[in-house]
């Protein structure tokens, strides 16, 4: 059995320390890190599909604009990037569809991709005119 010493500053001596077995990983920075590869923690995906749900409605419902959405989605598609989560990141980006109240289906559809909403011009939605 491979195991790994993790020592880190606290506790009456300065330091504390634990031996864990290397196949269940180290929690470090929202990433498991294990020897061969990164995955990002379980919440990690948890929280941010249902916040991805929560901009989409509000996206619906015209509470949320495109400015406040992109730069949200982008920055946590650069965290998961680090890790591998290319699986995690085709599901999570591609169930979820931003549309406006009353805008047909084909106008704005999140792809897998994230481009954000795209017409069929190319455009999102609000550049449209």
């Amino acid at each position: 059995m491979r195991t790994r010493s993790i020592a880190w500053p606290g506790g009456r001596a300065g330091w504390q320390a634990e031996i864990r077995r290397t196949r269940d990983g180290l929690d470090l920075l929202g990433y498991r890190v294990f020897p061969d590869f990164v995955r990002l923690r379980d919440d990690n995906g948890h929280r941010f599909a249902r916040r991805l749900r929560d901009l989409a409605s509000g996206y619906a419902a015209g509470r949320v604009g495109w400015a406040e959405i992109d730069p949200r989605v982008q920055s946590w598609i650069g965290h998961a990037r680090q890790a591998d989560s290319e699986g995690l990141r085709r599901v999570l980006l591609g169930s979820v569809i931003f549309r406006r109240v009353g805008e047909a289906r084909s106008q704005a559809t999140l792809s897998a991709g994230w481009g954000g909403p795209q017409a069929s011009n190319g455009k999102p939605p609000a550049a449209q005119g």
